[in-house]
């Protein structure tokens, strides 16, 4: 199957196995997955436990089906789905310690100021969930405006703007959505926002 993507697809898959490299996200390509290949576009997945190896022990599994909506005669619209076995999340939520706690909204909303910086992005998003911090990022908003009004809608505490001057300098700005106060913080010190 991968002998026969285009171009687009190709740099697509290119900069998934990118993206799961950075938040260090183990995974395997498997050109033998069996999902509804007729209507899934560029990525197919399952998910499976670090300690699970056969297909009985996916958590969950989907991909991106671009074209459905359109096809079924709705507008064209970018869309990815799974689904996951709730018995199997809950026992594996279970077995990795992990609790289920609610929250209601986000400490940290990123904004990102041009391409470049994505990658950097997703890194700070795996740091602050890693450390159980709620941060929100959305990927498909590109204009500053777009992204403040969406952090705003989230009610986040914080924003972090990673801009190319900034990133260059290996920095982040930090602003307090309340007081409107900004400040900038070095990547390297990203611990005195835990």
């Amino acid at each position: 199957m991968l002998d026969y993507l285009d171009d687009k697809c190709k740099q697509h898959f290119k900069e998934v196995q990118e993206y799961l490299s950075i938040l260090e996200i183990p995974f395997i390509i498997n050109p033998k997955i069996v999902r509804g290949l007729d209507y899934y576009t560029q990525t197919a997945f399952e998910v499976i436990p670090d300690n699970k190896s056969t297909a009985q022990a996916a958590l969950g599994g989907g991909g991106r089906y671009d074209g459905l909506i359109e096809m079924m005669g709705g507008k064209d619209t970018p869309a990815v789905g799974f689904a996951g076995g709730f018995s199997r999340l809950l026992l594996s939520l279970e077995q990795e310690k992990l609790y289920l706690g609610t929250q209601p909204s986000p400490k940290y909303y990123i904004v990102t100021l041009g391409d470049e910086v994505i990658p950097t992005a997703i890194k700070l998003l795996s740091f602050f969930r890693s450390n159980n911090i709620y941060i929100e990022f959305e990927i498909e908003k590109k204009s500053m405006k777009s992204q403040m009004k969406s952090a705003d809608r989230f009610k986040a505490k914080y924003v972090i703007i990673l801009g190319e001057t900034e990133f260059q300098q290996n920095k982040l700005s930090l602003k307090n959505m309340e007081s409107g106060e900004q400040r900038e913080i070095s990547i390297e010190h990203l611990e005195e926002l835990l």
